[in-house]
């Protein structure tokens, strides 16, 4: 977000191959950034594609009529079927659409492989929102309804975290959104 506010769209995306990439990538396959799935997936001839940024350029073409019609493939099976006891990328697909309105609104469904609530969630939330809102402002529309499908989950417990502390976490969301809650 912070090369986007900086740079601006669609320069940023360079600015992240260039500058971010090649410094945080693990290996040949993938960097363990989805944002490189997204902006940086392979064709069949090995050219990459920013699927994002033509989505982008979709939404806002009027020529395109459907509004159901911009998916986001995060799982690559050339990269990604392979004896790894990790497993790989846990995000694996993104579908955006539209729904009429004035303005209209974004909403996104995403498929999850695999999901660990406790360690993992909030920060895949705050990273899906915030690839909303840039989809969104650079399409000219408003943010909608987001949609998690998870395909397997664990409610996991952190090597650092005991069992309590979740107890305790829950118990003081609960009373804040009590709070939050109209009389």
């Amino acid at each position: 977000e912070a090369l986007y506010l900086r740079h601006g769209a669609p320069a940023f995306f360079d600015v992240f191959e260039e500058r971010v990439l090649d410094k945080v990538r693990r290996t040949g396959r993938w960097s363990g950034y989805y944002f490189e799935r997204m902006t940086n997936l392979p064709d069949s001839d090995g050219k990459p594609i920013n699927q994002l940024w033509e989505i982008v350029e979709r939404i806002k073409d009027p020529k395109v009529k459907a509004l159901n019609k911009f998916e986001l493939s995060i799982f690559d099976p050339t990269r990604d079927v392979d004896d790894s006891p990790y497993g790989g990328q846990c995000l694996s697909h993104g579908s955006f659409k539209l729904m009429s309105g004035d303005p209209k609104r974004l909403t996104l469904t995403v498929i999850y492989r695999n999901h660990f609530y406790t360690e993992k969630l909030l920060g895949n939330l705050i990273g899906l929102g915030r690839l909303m809102g840039f989809v969104a402002k650079e399409a000219n529309l408003a943010v909608g309804p987001l949609t998690v499908i998870s395909t397997h989950a664990l409610i996991d417990q952190p090597a650092k975290c005991r069992r309590s502390d979740i107890v305790e976490l829950l118990e003081k969301f609960d009373q804040v959104a009590g709070a939050l809650e109209p009389a």
